[in-house]
């Protein structure tokens, strides 16, 4: 059954990324961290090959550290989506809304503030009905769905001035 609130890890965000279809190797694979099963261990490396995942640094073996199996945030997920975009948007073209606006911006990490500022303000991301975006939030497979359904919309019909980053 599809357990529409059961959390996501970060190997199955990642997957559900990639089959969109949507992205091209641009780069090499990767030796990834021990212990990860069959699955997590090509889906990191494909979203390392397409510059999805960047890791968390290596471990003493020079193995990325991914932590596939842990279960993503609501800011990683933001993180993901932007660089997925490839595009650098220019703010006349985004939504009408104050980010300053939500009730707990101030608690998005410093690593990914930018991220989740850009992601909310194109439409990718929205606050609840109680002016919270929960940036630290776990995500669940309703959310992950929607994100990543939002980001294929969004990629395959983009209607606004934007500028290709290389």
């Amino acid at each position: 059954t599809f357990k529409p609130l059961q959390k996501v890890t970060r190997a199955e965000f990642f997957a559900m990324m990639l089959n969109t279809g949507l992205f091209e190797e641009v780069r090499e694979g990767v030796r990834l961290e021990d212990g990860l099963s069959k699955f997590q261990s090509d889906v990191m490396n494909k979203a390392y090959k397409v510059g999805l995942l960047s890791g968390s640094g290596y471990d003493s073996e020079g193995n990325l550290k991914v932590n596939a199996g842990g279960i993503i945030t609501r800011e990683e997920m933001a993180s993901v989506l932007v660089r997925a975009s490839k595009y650098s948007f220019t703010y006349s073209a985004l939504n009408d809304v104050s980010f300053y606006d939500l009730k707990d911006y101030y608690d998005i990490s410093d690593w990914a503030y930018k991220a989740v500022n850009e992601a909310y303000h194109i439409g990718l991301m929205s606050g609840n009905t109680q002016g919270e975006i929960l940036p630290q939030g776990q995500g669940n497979r309703t959310e992950a769905a929607i994100l990543v359904h939002r980001f294929e919309n969004m990629m395959n019909n983009i209607n606004w001035n934007v500028t290709y980053k290389e």
